[in-house]
């Protein structure tokens, strides 16, 4: 790889540069992927849930229609060439805890936009679906691979203040037209994007094995989802602390955790909990487009918990803006940001 020109070069190898990566590669782009030695902190925690309803409120997702329509041949097409399948359709079983809450889901149900989305099963179970699920750590070994067998993904630490890009992109001994940031939460720390209001929450989930009567099928949630896994584990999740950067659980996460499991299992047994880090928008809308001085400069962050259901939406509309100067959507573009701020 050693001086060779790139189209683009994306530093981050997460959900959103993996993701970023496929959906360049695919319009032709020769890209380097540039991932961080000790892996990605939001990414690895990520369950991969693609859900159409916001429990708290029981109110549709954002744009939620649209997205939920283009998630299937989105993947369909990312599998094909990964040549692995990553994407799962189970639907929610959601389980009520309360008379309020009980009445919250049943007007759910009758609501005429949420006849094909909402159902109620039994007096305290509701059934959410169109439920889509990526296996996220698949996801990422897939593409990883993928990109080091064209050699076109390296590991390293990165180093802002390395970056040459008056013309082209220079860095270290690559070269390209483009550099696109995709770093979560380490955008904070980038000092070309750093007046972007960005914090970031920590959030733990957990692997389990359960013993409960309800379907094992489905995804179960109470006050936390529990997915089944391919090794007849659950992953559950997940716990969401402000400006933590903590990498270790804490006993109170843990118990926020379990006292949820508690309420509906008959036992349960923890195998491994892991933390990760997550960016955080404060108008909850994702950070996309191009740096307001160096054109060749772009930027993709803070999606969230619903990282993989957005990428459907917004992976092929910033493809389309960095290679033929496509348009974005103005809620997502950083436009809506000043950078007086601008440090570097």
């Amino acid at each position: 790889m050693d001086n060779f020109k790139y189209h683009t070069i994306i530093i981050g190898a997460g959900l959103a540069d993996c993701n970023m990566a496929l959906n360049l590669h695919a319009k032709g782009e020769k890209v380097l992927l540039i991932g961080h030695p000790n892996g990605d902190r939001c990414s690895s925690v990520a369950a991969g849930l693609m859900n159409p309803i916001v429990p708290k409120g029981v109110a549709s997702t954002w744009n939620r229609d649209y997205i939920f329509s283009k998630i299937p041949s989105y993947y369909q097409s990312l599998q094909q060439l990964l040549k692995t399948e990553v994407l799962q359709q189970i639907n929610i079983h959601q389980l009520i805890s309360n008379v309020s809450m009980r009445n919250e889901w049943q007007k759910a149900c009758q609501k005429t936009e949420n006849k094909a989305v909402v159902d109620q099963l039994e007096e305290d179970v509701f059934e959410i679906k169109s439920v889509y699920r990526l296996d996220v750590s698949l996801f990422l070994k897939a593409t990883k691979r993928y990109f080091n067998e064209l050699n076109a993904f390296v590991e390293r630490d990165i180093n802002h203040a390395d970056i040459r890009c008056d013309n082209e992109i220079q860095y270290a001994e690559y070269s390209s037209d483009k550099l696109l940031f995709c770093e979560g939460h380490e955008l904070m720390n980038n000092p070309f994007f750093n007046y972007l209001p960005l914090s970031h929450s920590s959030g733990v989930i957990g692997e389990y094995s359960l013993d409960h009567t309800f379907s094992k099928e489905h995804i179960i949630r109470r006050k936390k989802w529990c997915i089944p896994t391919k090794n007849e584990t659950y992953l559950v999740g997940s716990t969401f602390v402000n400006n933590d950067f903590s990498v270790n659980p804490t006993a109170r996460e843990q118990n926020e955790i379990e006292d949820d499991l508690s309420n509906w299992t008959r036992s349960f047994q923890r195998k491994k909990l892991k933390k990760g880090l997550r960016p955080i928008v404060g108008d909850r809308r994702p950070l996309l487009g191009r740096h307001h001085k160096y054109s060749n400069l772009f930027v993709y962050n803070g999606l969230g918990s619903k990282g993989c259901s957005l990428s459907a939406l917004f992976c092929p509309m910033l493809t389309e803006y960095m290679i033929n100067n496509g348009s974005l959507l103005p809620d997502v573009d950083i436009k809506r940001f000043k950078h007086t701020d601008y440090t570097a």
